[in-house]
């Protein structure tokens, strides 16, 4: 994780404990969140090494700009957002799981 006062860029690599963690119509993100609270999302990179129950690589891209200090680690809630096609012609709606019991910190310079 390296982290300036313009941003941070986080890479990690996870396992799924089961093959079928996600659906098709589903993406894993991970939430940032420092002494301020959430760290603003810019960008994410997500690819798998292999099949489903492989270890996949992360890269995710955080905004530090608006925070007043920055943090000593950083604790990463890795959230699910689903996609709820509505039918032709409107927009699909996306609901959000978080997954608080699956959250992680690292303390900066790791």
């Amino acid at each position: 994780m390296s982290l300036t006062p313009i941003q941070m860029e986080a890479r990690f690599t996870i396992t799924a404990k089961r093959p079928d963690v996600l659906a098709q119509d589903e993406v894993l993100y991970f939430e940032a969140r420092g002494e301020d609270g959430a760290i603003t999302a810019t960008g994410f990179s997500f690819g798998s090494f292999g099949g489903s129950a492989d270890p996949m690589g992360f890269i995710g891209s955080y905004d530090t700009k608006p925070l007043k200090t920055l943090p000593d680690e950083v604790t990463f809630v890795p959230f699910i957002r689903k996609t709820i096609p509505q039918g032709p012609g409107k927009n699909a709606l996306f609901e959000t799981s978080y997954q608080e019991e699956n959250a992680f910190t690292v303390k900066v310079g790791q």
